[in-house]
């Protein structure tokens, strides 16, 4: 019983991975995917549209730097890097937010979807071995 309690006494002093877990590969990648995605549709919304000097323009570039920050987080994840997993819990927590927007806007299954997929990747980011991992 000893063994577990030091082991949650002692959970900040871990030594960090000298491999890439999986857990995070499959994060990284994911972010990566769908950050570059969100940029693109993010970029395409705004030479489309006739919005500067509203605060419908405010949205649409916040709507192409949150996407940016998560594909740049996912790549410092791949690295290893701290920043990164920091940046792509931040870009997943400002996804999240955007999930519940589409939920109370008429579009639920979108909503839902959105809500699975960055709760998931949110709880992945905070595993063990991508903590680990990510030391640098």
């Amino acid at each position: 019983m000893t063994s577990r309690l030091d082991q949650y006494r002692n959970r900040f002093k871990r030594e960090p991975l000298d491999y890439r877990p999986s857990s995070a590969t499959g994060a990284a990648i994911v972010l990566v995917v769908l950050g570059s995605i969100g940029v693109v549709l993010g970029v395409s919304i705004l030479s489309n549209s006739d919005a500067e000097g509203s605060w419908l323009f405010a949205l649409v570039i916040a709507a192409i730097v949150v996407p940016a920050a998560e594909a740049v987080g996912g790549i410092g994840v791949w690295q290893g890097r701290r920043w990164g997993r920091w940046l792509a819990l931040f870009g997943c927590a400002a996804q999240l937010l955007a999930c519940f927007l589409f939920l109370t806007n008429g579009r639920p299954l979108v909503g839902l979807f959105g809500l699975a997929i960055y709760i998931g990747l949110g709880l992945q980011l905070c595993l063990d071995s991508v903590v680990r991992w990510c030391h640098r």
